[in-house]
């Protein structure tokens, strides 16, 4: 479902790319799919998990190739709780993002929570890479920081 939804403004404006501001729109204003801060959690969740990349210009491009997907119906609305519990295809490791999602779960967090807690964490950080804002996050709930260590190996390697 999240390669559907993704895909799915993509193919009805005829473009490769999007900035993220018109993105949010066409999910919350002209599609009325979600509220728009919901709708910056698909987003973000989204570029999370692989299936959307950022370009230096400050544009999101589908990680996919999105014209072989199939999009959206006019009366299709993708529920959030499904895009949050769906993962990307393409993205096959279970990252420390993934991890830390699962964990604050386990803390007794929806999957939508956990991930806006994590997208939260990752925007008041600034300019940190979202596994090690996942792990913060996850530290700082449950005072666990095994994921702060894999997620600097992870970081390492990359």
């Amino acid at each position: 479902m999240l390669e559907r939804t993704v895909a799915t403004p993509y193919i009805r404006r005829g473009a490769s790319a999007l900035h993220r501001s018109e993105l949010i729109y066409l999910l919350s204003g002209e599609y009325g799919w979600y509220g728009p801060r919901e709708a910056e959690d698909v987003v973000e969740h989204a570029v999370d998990a692989g299936a959307l990349e950022k370009k230096d210009d400050g544009e999101l491009t589908p990680a996919f190739q999105h014209t072989g997907v199939e999009a959206l119906e006019d009366g299709d609305v993708p529920s959030a709780d499904t895009i949050f519990d769906s993962g990307f295809e393409g993205h096959v490791e279970e990252d420390v993002f993934e991890r830390a999602v699962a964990q604050l779960q386990r803390d007794g967090l929806e999957r939508r929570e956990a991930v806006a807690e994590i997208n939260q964490q990752h925007r008041r950080l600034g300019d940190v890479d979202v596994e090690a804002a996942a792990a913060l996050a996850v530290k700082r709930r449950t005072g666990d920081d095994d994921l702060v260590k894999d997620a600097i190996e992870q970081l390492k390697r990359s």
